[in-house]
């Protein structure tokens, strides 16, 4: 019975989220370009206070994380560098600080929030192992990125595409 409402529970929160965040993009854009932002750090921090007993945050610089977080590093810059010269128009203005803060700061601490931590314990409720789990948040989060496909202007939606790429390699990894 309490993995049933548990279930119940999960199921409502992704599609929630989805719905959300998937569903009013484009209201989320004419409101202003970082009000998603707002939306995903109440998301997480609510669905966070709901499964604060099953959370356990333990943030360490072991071997496994590092040898993580080189690869998606190096990856990262690989394919910046590939797209630079490519020829692929790239969206953002790194001479910005505050577009830099929010790209390597802000959006991936969010992106964990909400993907890794929030819809992971929602869909981990609903589906049997994490390798299910993994690859529907995977998924999720390659969505994010791939939405902007449709609001961006044609000579960056190649970008986009490689974007969304990379994100789901990323996320599975």
């Amino acid at each position: 019975m309490k993995k049933t409402k548990s279930m119940g529970f999960g199921l409502g929160i992704v599609g929630f989220y989805l719905t959300v965040r998937f569903g009013f993009d484009s209201a989320w854009r004419s409101v202003s370009e970082y009000f998603g932002y707002g939306f995903e750090l109440i998301f997480s921090g609510l669905i966070g206070w709901r499964y604060r007993k099953e959370l356990r945050f333990r943030i360490s610089w072991r071997r496994e994380l590092a040898l993580g977080l080189a690869p998606a590093l190096l990856g990262g810059f690989v394919i910046y560098k590939w797209i630079r010269v490519s020829g692929i128009g790239i969206p953002f203005d790194f001479g910005s600080a505050e577009l830099v803060f929010l790209l390597l700061i802000l959006a991936p601490t969010l992106e964990e929030l909400v993907f890794r931590m929030a819809l992971w314990e929602a869909t981990s409720s609903v589906v049997a192992t994490p390798p299910r789990t993994l690859l529907l948040t995977t998924l999720f989060f390659s969505m994010g990125h791939l939405m902007a496909l449709w609001t961006v202007p044609l000579s960056y939606r190649p970008f986009v595409l490689v974007q969304a790429l990379y994100v789901i390699l990323l996320g599975l990894g």
